[in-house]
């Protein structure tokens, strides 16, 4: 007597379970690109890639590739679930030149549309200071670096680094435009000892498409007057 209840609270627990495991219906996400004002021809674009990701995942369970001018692709069955969606811009030479990106959550039977500005491709800057006498930090007295980094009128960033490693990744997104990167050798008081200067247009930013990143060299010289006054500018 005391069983049959419970036995029967199972049951309908069980039917109710089994109502909720009903599966969700695949969605559909159309996706739409432009590059501004520009053609495909015009930005340099041949192809864009089209992947889907979900969390946590480093490889895409999705890649479509279309022609630039068909400006658009459709992925169609897509699991209900969050993503983040990747349209990269490949040039003729299948390098990564534009990029967009967004999160995305597909709903129950959802139909997604999406237009997504393909952008050039923001790379890091990577910073590297080889010693013109060829003699590594200890070796020119300089504990650290004090990279400067400067575009046009409209940006300016200035930070220090441990010397030894004689490169570094700058750890933020440097706008595009003409830069100038100074590169200050300290020692262990903090006083300037070496220095070093470099400067580029805007099209440093487009070089090399290819590599993952951008390096910039910047050799420096050892100072010629105490504290680097006449070499700074200080």
């Amino acid at each position: 007597m005391i069983h049959r209840p419970i036995r029967t609270l199972g049951a309908a627990l069980l039917l109710g379970l089994a109502g909720c495991d009903d599966p969700q219906r695949p969605g559909t996400v159309q996706i739409e690109w432009r590059i501004g004002q520009l053609t495909c021809a015009e930005a340099g674009v041949s192809a864009v890639r089209t992947e889907l990701y979900g969390y946590g995942v480093a490889d895409p369970i999705r890649g479509v590739e279309r022609v630039c001018p068909e400006n658009g692709t459709v992925l169609d069955d897509v699991t209900p679930g969050e993503y983040t969606v990747l349209l990269a811009g490949l040039d003729t030479d299948g390098c990564w030149t534009h990029e967009a990106r967004d999160d995305i959550t597909v709903g129950d039977g959802a139909e997604l549309a999406l237009s997504l500005p393909l952008l050039r491709r923001v790379r890091p800057l990577w910073i590297r200071w080889p010693f013109e006498n060829e003699f590594d930090c200890p070796g020119n007295g300089v504990e650290q670096v004090q990279i400067t980094i400067d575009v046009e009128d409209r940006f300016t960033w200035t930070d220090a680094f441990v010397c030894p490693g004689l490169a570094v990744e700058i750890p933020i997104d440097v706008p595009r435009g003409d830069i100038a990167v100074r590169v200050v050798g300290l020692d262990d008081a903090q006083a300037p000892v070496a220095v070093g200067t470099f400067s580029a247009d805007a099209a440093l930013f487009t070089e090399a498409p290819c590599a993952d990143r951008i390096e910039i060299r910047v050799p420096l010289a050892v100072c010629l007057s105490p504290g680097c006054q006449r070499e700074v500018g200080e």
